[in-house]
């Protein structure tokens, strides 16, 4: 991984046409994102599958991912304040608009979702809807960004809970069904995170 201190630094000639700096710093709130994203669905992973030494492990091994994409997000958000100035362009506001759109159906779906599930006392059955809200998501996120790593993670994301969901019942909040499909969850937030770093950090060079 290239070392980002000090300041001075420029996007890459082989990336200045793929990303802009309005994009590398949305891109970096995002690894950020990843990183809450990743500890969060590891938790709801652990106890869901009823604490046992498999799930502490995966739990930990996703602590200290999360931990270390917050890290380095941060040390790149000081390289990405550091790029030059540059007149917003009409692509970014545009993208900008249609993330905010996507993240707000989202955030209906789910919000929606739970209030149903919660009237009918289904409530065994939020997590592995949630995690299909969010991985339907990343089919619009991969059009968007014409990103094909965001259809490669959302296949699973959304395939994994149905399957789960039909075949496993979940009959309390500790089951297969909740625990799998919070660790499809936090998978494809540590894959996502990785891709976003890497990307970022390729980027971004010293003057």
């Amino acid at each position: 991984m290239r070392k980002l201190k000090g300041v001075g630094y420029e996007v890459s000639k082989e990336c200045k046409r793929k990303y802009t700096r309005a994009a590398l710093k949305n891109m970096n709130i995002s690894i950020l994102m990843m990183a809450f994203f990743t500890i969060f669905w590891a938790n709801f992973m652990m106890i869901s599958l009823a604490p046992n030494i498999l799930a502490i492990i995966g739990f930990a091994l996703f602590a200290i991912y999360s931990a270390w994409l917050a890290f380095m997000g941060v040390k790149l958000k000081r390289a990405v304040a550091a790029l030059p100035d540059e007149p917003k362009q009409e692509h970014d506001a545009r993208t900008e608009k249609r993330w905010s759109l996507i993240f707000t159906i989202q955030g209906i779906a789910i919000g929606g979702s739970c209030a149903l599930l919660g009237v009918f006392s289904l409530y065994n059955y939020i997590i592995p809807v949630i995690v299909l809200i969010i991985g339907l998501h990343y089919f619009p996120l991969g059009l968007l960004y014409h990103t094909p790593i965001h259809f490669i993670v959302g296949v699973p994301v959304v395939l994994l809970p149905i399957f789960l969901t039909i075949f496993f019942p979940p009959s309390d909040f500790s089951s297969v069904a909740g625990g799998f499909s919070s660790l499809a969850g936090a998978c494809s937030t540590t894959v996502l995170g990785a891709y976003m770093l890497a990307s970022v950090t390729s980027a971004i060079v010293k003057k």
